[in-house]
């Protein structure tokens, strides 16, 4: 039975998920200020559904705000990949699913805000690390989540053997 202090998310982890989900939680503002404020026009080369209020984009998102965040959630990742032990896998795991929407939402602005098609540029290098950030903490929870099972299945079979 793992006590409460091993369930405890690690200060490296709290600072990586949000980091991650800052960037998350601003595609979801930006896309909620696009739909009402905008005409829904959420692409430099959209069209408004309706009058829009305010022109495009409702609020521009700086990328040198996406790859901050992102180079705070990958450090943070790494050090909570390494300094992980086999009980931290779920968490680890958990950690997965908002790494991935906090690198989409650097794809996304990557082409919201393209100039005359072309997408890359700062926003693709924040996506890159996204996307290292999702790899590592993936890598760490197959790992964790092994050595975890290693150690269940030894555990059960001493307390056989006994």
């Amino acid at each position: 039975m793992s006590t409460r202090s091993e369930r405890r998310l690690r200060v490296a982890g709290i600072v990586c998920l949000s980091a991650v989900l800052v960037q998350a939680g601003i595609l979801v503002a930006f896309l909620v200020g696009s739909l009402v404020l905008s005409g829904a026009q959420v692409t430099a080369g959209g069209d408004p559904a309706w009058g829009a209020v305010v022109p495009f984009p409702v609020f521009p998102v700086p990328s040198w705000l996406m790859i901050g965040l992102g180079v705070i959630g990958l450090v943070a990742g790494i050090v909570w990949a390494a300094t992980a032990r086999p009980a931290d896998a779920p968490a680890l795991t958990g950690g997965v699913g908002p790494a991935v929407a906090g690198a989409f939402a650097s794809g996304f602005f990557m082409f919201a805000f393209a100039d005359d098609g072309v997408p890359l540029g700062a926003f693709g290098i924040a996506l890159a690390i996204g996307t290292v950030t999702v790899v590592v903490l993936f890598a760490a929870a197959v790992i964790h989540g092994a050595r975890a099972d290693r150690a269940a299945a030894g555990d059960s079979i001493e307390q056989g053997a006994a």
